[in-house]
C-alpha cells in the first residue's frame, strides 16, 4: 500500500442488480487497512456503520450482509475463520452452522 490510497475506502462488492450492489468486505478505511488487522464480524459492524452514516442510494445502493432482500441469489458464499490476515474461501453452499 502506498500514499496514492491517502484517505480512501475501498469495499469489496458484488452486483446483484442492476443498481444493486452487495458490500461484502471492506480492505482499507480512511487510507489504514483494516481487513488484515479486524476478524471478520467487525468489518462487518464497520461496513453497517459506515453505510448508515454515508450513503445515500439514491443512484446506487449499497447494502450490507445482514440487509440483503431474502430470497435474493448470492453466486456463493465466503467463509472466514477469526484469525487475522488469513483469506476467505468461497462455496457454493452456505457453510454449515456448528
Amino acid at each position: 500500500m502506498d500514499e496514492r490510497l491517502c484517505e480512501d475506502t475501498v469495499f469489496r462488492v458484488v452486483k446483484l442488480a442492476k443498481d444493486m450492489l452487495l458490500v461484502y468486505d471492506v480492505w482499507v478505511v480512511n487510507g489504514s487497512k483494516v481487513w488484515d488487522i479486524h476478524p471478520f464480524h467487525k468489518r462487518q459492524e464497520l461496513i453497517g456503520q459506515m453505510l448508515e452514516l454515508f450513503h445515500q442510494p439514491d443512484l446506487t445502493a449499497l447494502v450490507s450482509l445482514d440487509k440483503v432482500p431474502v430470497g435474493l441469489l448470492i453466486r456463493g458464499y465466503e467463509s472466514y475463520d477469526e484469525f487475522p490476515g488469513t483469506f476467505g474461501v468461497y462455496t457454493e453452499h452456505l457453510p454449515a452452522q456448528e
